[in-house]
């Protein structure tokens, strides 16, 4: 999981770009649906199909300053995970 390339626990810049969010995601069992979270609310809800996803994602309704973000991952038996945080400044 990587935020305009700085990877998950990291802080970073995205310039004058949308903060892009990418991930390859490989579960125990079938994904349901996996949340990106921006500043503790859902951004975006990518559903899933089968226990391998990849993820990516332009953020174009970030508005300018600090963001961070997270993944969580909820499989079709309910059980979960999330990502460490990212924290990324962008569209500036």
């Amino acid at each position: 999981f990587s935020v305009s390339g700085v990877p998950m626990g990291g802080e970073g810049k995205a310039g004058r770009e949308a903060p892009r969010v990418e991930a390859a995601i490989h579960a125990a069992s079938k994904i349901a649906r996996v949340e990106i979270i921006r500043d503790g609310q859902i951004a975006q809800s990518i559903p899933g199909d089968g226990a391998d996803l990849t993820v990516k994602w332009s953020d174009a309704a970030a508005k300018s300053g600090r963001h961070w973000y997270l993944l969580k991952v909820i499989q079709a038996d309910q059980e979960m995970a999330w990502t460490a945080p990212v924290w990324i400044v962008g569209n500036e």
